[in-house]
C-alpha cells in the first residue's frame, strides 16, 4: 500500500461579504472538480446600527445554495473581529460538485443594521479525480 501526503488543503476567503444588502457570494468559482468543505470561520469586519444578526447557508446547489451549511443564523457575531462559534455552524459531511455555480454563500435573512460585513473564510480540500 503506497501512502502519500496531502499538501491540498486549501482556505478561500469572501471578502468584505455585505451582512445587510448583500444576497449571495462567491466563495470559490466554478470549477470541474468536487470540494469538500471542513470549517467554515465567519469574522465581523465592520459593523454600525446593530439591531440583530444575519442568518446564511453555503452550498452549490442554484438557488438555495445549502448542500454544504445549511441555514444558520450568526449567533452572537455582533461587534468588529468577533467570530461565529463553529458549533452554530453545521456543516454537513458531503463533497459537492463545483462545476456549475461554485461555492457560493447565501444571505438567508440580513442582518439589522446600518452597515455590517464579514469575512467568509472556508477550509477545505478538492477531492480526488
Amino acid at each position: 500500500m503506497a501512502l502519500s501526503a496531502d499538501v491540498t488543503s486549501q482556505r478561500f476567503i469572501a471578502p468584505a461579504v455585505d451582512l445587510v444588502g448583500g444576497t449571495a457570494a462567491t466563495i470559490i468559482p466554478a470549477v470541474g472538480r468536487k470540494w469538500r468543505t471542513t470549517r467554515i470561520d465567519i469574522q465581523i469586519k465592520s459593523v454600525s446600527g446593530f439591531v440583530s444578526v444575519a442568518s446564511l447557508s453555503v452550498g452549490s446547489n442554484s438557488a438555495t445554495f445549502s448542500n454544504v451549511m445549511a441555514i444558520a443564523a450568526l449567533g452572537t457575531a455582533a461587534v468588529v473581529d468577533a467570530f461565529v462559534a463553529q458549533a452554530s455552524l453545521v456543516i454537513l459531511d458531503v463533497a459537492v460538485d463545483l462545476t456549475t455555480s461554485g461555492l457560493q454563500l447565501k444571505i438567508a435573512t440580513p442582518a439589522v443594521a446600518t452597515s455590517m460585513t464579514a469575512d467568509v473564510h472556508v477550509f477545505g480540500y478538492f477531492t480526488q479525480p
